[in-house]
């Protein structure tokens, strides 16, 4: 999982262009159970950057539970 501004480097999750709705929803929709890895941009705070994406893909899967019953 990677965010992005089009024509543009990698930027937090959920500050770029990808569709995460759209794309967590399948997983959903397909029942995918695997690990699933980040590659976002990182700062000073490593471990808090780290709380902070998976709470976000966390949050996005739950959308995706929610929008496929």
């Amino acid at each position: 999982v990677k965010d992005r501004r089009r024509g543009g480097g990698t930027v937090p999750l959920g500050q770029g262009d990808a569709d995460f709705p759209a794309f967590f929803g399948a997983l959903v929709d397909i029942r995918y159970d695997r690990p699933v890895v980040v590659q976002a941009a990182s700062g000073d705070d490593y471990l808090g950057l780290a709380r902070e994406y998976a709470r976000f893909v966390r949050e996005h899967l739950r959308q995706g539970l929610g929008r496929s019953r």
